[in-house]
Formats: C-alpha cells, sequence, structure tokens
C-alpha cells in the first residue's frame, strides 16, 4: 500500500472513531466539513491529531490543522503534505 492510501485509510478510520460515524460513510464523504457536518469541537480535534500522529509517525500543528482543513478532503492534503515534508517522500 503507498502512503496516499495509507493517509486515507488512516483518517477515515480515525474520523469515524473519534466522530462515532462509519467509516464508510466517511470514505464515501470527504467533501464533509469538521465543524458543520460533523459537529467538531475543539476538544475533539486533539485526539484526532494524536490517533493521526501514532498511526502514521509524523506531527502535525494542531492549530494549524484545525485552521486549514476544514473537510475531510482538506485533511487528507494536510497530512499528505506533512507526511511528504516530514518522510522526505
Amino acid at each position: 500500500m503507498d502512503h496516499h492510501q495509507k493517509i486515507i485509510e488512516v483518517l477515515n478510520k480515525s474520523i469515524a472513531d473519534i466522530f462515532m460515524e462509519d467509516a464508510d460513510f466517511i470514505a464515501a464523504n470527504h467533501e464533509m466539513k469538521f465543524r458543520t457536518n460533523l459537529k467538531a469541537t475543539s476538544m475533539q480535534y486533539y485526539p484526532l491529531i494524536s490517533e493521526i500522529e501514532e498511526q502514521l509517525d509524523i506531527e502535525l500543528d494542531a492549530h494549524d490543522f484545525q485552521y486549514k482543513a476544514h473537510t475531510i478532503a482538506e485533511a487528507v492534503d494536510y497530512v499528505h503534505n506533512a507526511y511528504n515534508a516530514q518522510k522526505g517522500n
């Protein structure tokens, strides 16, 4: 599995777990907005970011993530860029 696919899978599962949604539903709806559709609060971003960091062995800026990744698709792009910057891929 390439790293982009792994990032997508980690985000789908992590978002589903944190927001108590079905992973297949999350995977099919990457246009959903964290705050509007998932009703995300600041407190939900921290466990989400921690899970992503742990699963992918990268570091994310929680504040930056929260304000730049409005949709799941944007979160995938954000994490992908961070992964590439830190892993050199």
